[in-house]
Parts: structure tokens; sequence; C-alpha cells
């Protein structure tokens, strides 16, 4: 419906409500009143009334065409379809990366983890995203994946991004290590979905972030 309201005119959101009715007469038995004897049925009357009910076979509405303004969709109705607390975002990943076919589908991976509520095998996926990374750019322990991309990008040694880039990428990834290292301090029981799906968000995004050099 949103793809034929922004298809449509820019003032007036013009669609139609199709309607298929089901629609019966009902006959009832064993009713009487004064000067009026019951039918003759199959049960006594002693079993109480009953009724019969007998659907028409071609009923038709005709279609309800509806014109609604585009401000009052946006106001009245969009927010009770949800759209005023989910916002849709479209992330870049490369073609083929190292051993992989391409970091999209091990996104793909950590994210079917997560609708199936697998939240410490949604983490590890998104570990298995950041390896990736990792690798694609001969990143090391000596050699962090936040200088190699600082130096590419020509920025100074004091630029803030370098210690974002090296924060953020080094805790999501002490964090996306906790479920494949059970013995630790952190168990893989402890994640919830919310925990999963920041994780995923904020490896989706450093994959956009580092792809792109």
């Amino acid at each position: 419906m949103e793809r034929r309201r922004h298809a449509g005119t820019p003032d007036v959101f013009q669609l139609y409500l199709g309607l298929d009715p089901i629609i019966a007469g009902m006959k009832t038995y064993n009713s009487f009143g004064p000067g009026r004897a019951p039918e003759q049925t199959p049960w006594d009357i002693q079993f109480g009334m009953f009724s019969q009910v007998l659907p028409f076979w071609t009923v038709r509405i005709e279609p309800v065409w509806v014109q609604i303004e585009q401000s009052t969709w946006v106001r009245n109705v969009l927010p009770g379809l949800g759209y005023d607390r989910l916002r849709l975002l479209e992330m870049t990943f490369p073609p083929p990366l190292p051993d992989h076919t391409s970091a999209a589908s091990q996104f793909d991976k950590a994210k079917r983890a997560l609708d199936e509520r697998r939240y410490g095998d949604c983490i590890q996926e998104c570990r298995g995203l950041l390896n990736m990374w990792e690798k694609q750019h001969s990143a090391t322990g000596k050699q962090r994946i936040a200088e190699i991309v600082a130096t590419d990008r020509g920025w100074a040694q004091d630029d803030i991004r370098r210690q974002l880039l090296d924060v953020l990428w080094r805790e999501i990834g002490d964090v996306a290590n906790a479920p494949h290292h059970p013995e630790g301090d952190v168990s893989a029981e402890l994640f919830d979905s919310r925990d999963a799906r920041l994780l995923l968000i904020l490896t989706a995004a450093l994959s956009e972030y580092v792809g792109g050099f």
C-alpha cells in the first residue's frame, strides 16, 4: 500500500476496498405461536427449536473506492501500522570475501538466527562477520583494523574517528566472542533479543563502514 501511495498523485491517495460477503437465510423450526401450529420436521418438538441455514450462492458487492489525503494517511493511518516506531535501514555489503561467498549472506545467517530466537548463534555469526573483515584487510593484533582504515582514509593521528572505530570494534568483538567461549565469565544464556539485535545492527553498520575502502 505504501508503494502504491508513493506511485500515485502527491495530493490524494486513492484505493479501493474489496468486499467478499457471505449472506444466508435462516429458517427456524419447532417454534409456534397463537393460531399457528409448528411445521412438520424430522425432529420432535421435545428437542426444542432448531434452524436451517440457507446460503446464497451468488452474492456481489461492488468495490468501495476510498480517497485519503496524504497528510491524513501519514498522520492517522501509518502510526496505527507501526510506522512511527519502525525504520528500515539499507546496508551495503561487498561481493565475495575471503573464505566466504559474501558478507551479505553472512549477515542473513545472523538475522535468521535472531528471528528464530537463537540469540547466542546470532552473536556468533556477528563474530564471523568481524573476522571476515579483519582477514579481508589483513588486520592483526599489532595492526588493528582501525589503524588500517585510518591510514587508508588519511586520518590524522589524533583524529577522534580512530578511537571511535577502535573502541567499537574491540568492544563488539569481545561481546561477540562470549558465546563462542562459554567457559568464560559471560554465558551465552545471558543474551536476550535486545542484546542480539544491538550486536547485529552495530556489526552491520561497521561492515558497511569498513567495506567501502
